[in-house]
């Protein structure tokens, strides 16, 4: 009655939202930790993903003043409310299930940049595989993106630790700081043999799942 009818997301929109519903407070945290890294006048890398999507929003809420570069198409929107942070979208094909652009032209675009620090999530994380991803755009992007960064910040929710994921975007040696709302002891142990600043915020829940 009245012609009314409930509003259908498309599918790459319904699957972000899912992400993001996924251990938020945890992502909040971690996402807290990375800004505070951050300091004004910083070019800073993001790739895509719920994670990096919590960081947008604090850097969109924060006074810093910076140069991002991203490749995803919501990060960038998000972003591009606060006048202080200047945003570029790398141009290329878009992912309908992640809304982030890969292939030849967001690499070649990514090639003209030089950052601060590389700000990056996964599909999975551990000392051995570094940091890995289930699609190859990501992990070739994710990698440009840490070898074109001064610095190179893993932000790693604790299931990503339990994961594995087909291929190694980011190898160990490249990361410099992992910032995670826990980190198993035996990922501890072993991260203990390398130099990699490891940051634990405060997870608010034990209710915990899955999504990048």
């Amino acid at each position: 009655h009245g012609g009314a009818a409930p509003r259908v997301s498309r599918p790459a929109e319904e699957a972000v939202a899912i992400r993001e519903q996924q251990n938020v407070d945890e992502k909040r945290a971690i996402a807290g930790a990375a800004a505070r890294l951050l300091k004004s006048g910083d070019t800073v890398f993001l790739n895509d993903g719920s994670t990096v999507m919590a960081l947008a929003r604090e850097l969109t809420a924060g006074d810093l003043e910076l140069f991002v570069v991203t490749s995803a198409v919501n990060v960038a929107h998000v972003l591009a409310e606060n006048p202080r942070l200047t945003v570029c979208l790398l141009g290329g094909f878009v992912r309908r299930s992640s809304l982030a652009v890969g292939g030849a032209f967001a690499e070649a675009m990514l090639e003209q940049f030089n950052a601060d620090v590389a700000i990056l999530s996964s599909d999975a994380f551990s000392v051995r595989q570094g940091m890995s991803f289930v699609n190859a755009d990501d992990a070739l992007l994710s990698r440009k993106m840490a070898q074109r960064a001064k610095r190179c910040i893993a932000m790693v929710t604790h299931p990503k630790f339990k994961q594995t994921a087909r291929l190694t975007g980011i190898p160990i040696g490249e990361i410099d700081v992992v910032i995670t709302d826990a980190l198993p002891k035996n990922v501890r142990r072993d991260m203990a043999a390398t130099n990699i600043t490891v940051i634990e915020t405060p997870s608010a829940h034990d209710g915990r799942s899955r999504g990048r």
